[in-house]
């Protein structure tokens, strides 16, 4: 039997596809640095605390981001399920996810 680790996920709804418990918390398997991917269409939010739409910046389309926004080292798509060590750390209380 192989027991997964959980994912644990913001309780807030995704401003981009509007579910609820799509905004999973993941972090940068170089630095840790801790992001949101939505899990239903896969937008990329780099700061957790600020999961907002931004698609848009003055009329132009924001920048896609490929490397990890602290260290620029990490890939995002390389980014794994952050543990709920890291998502306390970062500063999350256990009311904010699931």
């Amino acid at each position: 039997m192989q027991i997964d680790k959980p994912t644990w996920s913001l309780k807030n709804v995704c401003p981009i596809c509007e579910q609820g418990a799509s905004l999973v918390l993941i972090a940068c398997p170089e630095c840790g640095h801790l992001a949101v991917e939505c899990a239903e269409e896969g937008t990329f939010f780099p700061n957790p605390f600020q999961v907002v739409n931004v698609s848009m910046i003055e009329g132009k389309p924001q920048k896609q981001i490929e490397k990890c926004p602290k260290c620029e080292k990490g890939e995002i798509s390389n980014f794994k399920p952050a543990t709920a060590e890291q998502i306390q750390q970062a500063g999350f209380t256990k009311d904010q996810y699931e």
